[in-house]
């Protein structure tokens, strides 16, 4: 294929490995920061609630953008979010809120990096696009709703935290598996 596809793979590669390892470690961080359910489900709440937001908005500003420099912006700024919270957390200087914040703008970074392709055509049908913003708004409440599977694991269940990210890894094994 060439070495721009490699590139472009190996960046899709590492946005999504880096997207599991939020998926694991966010969930952990929230619960070592509080034990209020609403907060911590709102970070798998504001992860999605970009896709219902700016889904057909984004999609309109990709058609009229270089979809590569789209795609460099937004996980340069996924990078720099990540750097910030990793450098918030080595200072102890973390809270709930930031951790939220950093969801929402990721989430947001996401919408952008692959939305070209189906927006275009979802605008133009109606009932399909009626049909993405229901299943958006029920992956939002689905996602606040898994968000505080990992209190039930750690406090109810007395998991070990390291194990955690097993049980995630053993669930994604299992939905490639016996996915649709």
């Amino acid at each position: 294929m060439g070495p721009a596809f490699n590139r472009m793979w190996a960046a899709s590669l590492i946005s999504n490995l880096s997207d599991g390892v939020l998926m694991a470690a966010a969930p952990l961080l929230a619960i070592s920061l509080t034990d209020n359910t609403v907060l911590i489900s709102a970070i798998g709440a504001t992860v999605m609630l970009p896709w219902l937001l700016f889904a057909i908005p984004i999609g309109a500003m990709v058609d009229r953008i270089d979809r590569r420099f789209i795609l460099a912006s937004a996980n340069a700024i996924r990078a720099n979010i990540v750097g910030g919270l990793a450098l918030a957390i080595a200072t102890n200087a973390i809270t709930i809120y930031m951790l939220i914040v950093a969801g929402f703008i990721i989430g947001t970074c996401e919408v952008v990096a692959d939305i070209k392709f189906g927006i275009s055509y979802l605008y133009h049908h109606k009932i399909l696009r009626r049909l993405v913003l229901t299943t958006s708004f029920i992956g939002v409440c689905y996602s606040m709703g898994t968000a505080t599977i990992v209190l039930f694991m750690i406090e109810e269940l007395d998991l070990p935290k390291a194990l955690f990210g097993l049980v995630l890894t053993i669930q994604g094994i299992g939905e490639l598996w016996c996915g649709d």
